[in-house]
């Protein structure tokens, strides 16, 4: 009998955790689903990829936050700065766009060791596809 209280608790809280995911993560499991089906993957190319693209996208967020931050200082401040202070934030800009880029290039490379290239190619594809069907849903429902 005690057994079958601890299993009914853990599926009840089971349940009630899968209720309140949030709507970031339900995005994040239809872009997995979205492009392991576009790509086609295998269970030992998703069992490499996967890892080294959640990575990717943990150092992405980093970058855009950090961008975030300096434009929002950047409007907060707005006309007090002077145009040496908004030269070197437009360098700050540059340098972290050229992270990203230099991020992207890093991670092509990574992607190239554990898929095919005609995949890699295809998962910015699949990226795009994704963002654009996401946005359609989302005028949809307005």
């Amino acid at each position: 009998m005690k057994k079958i209280l601890i299993c009914l608790t853990i599926f009840i809280c089971t349940q009630v955790v899968a209720q309140e995911t949030s709507k970031n993560e339900k995005i994040e499991a239809m872009k997995v689903g979205f492009i392991t089906n576009k790509l086609e993957l295998s269970a030992k190319e998703a069992q490499l990829f996967w890892p080294l693209y959640n990575e990717y996208n943990q150092k992405m967020d980093k970058l855009r936050k950090t961008k975030k931050s300096d434009f929002d200082d950047l409007k907060n401040k707005g006309e007090n700065l002077s145009d040496r202070e908004i030269s070197t934030f437009m360098d700050e800009v540059f340098a972290t766009r050229q992270k990203e880029l230099d991020l992207q290039k890093e991670y092509f490379d990574k992607y190239a060791k554990v898929l095919p290239l005609k995949k890699v190619a295809l998962l910015y594809q699949a990226e795009n596809q994704f963002k654009r069907e996401l946005l359609r849903k989302i005028k949809e429902k307005k």
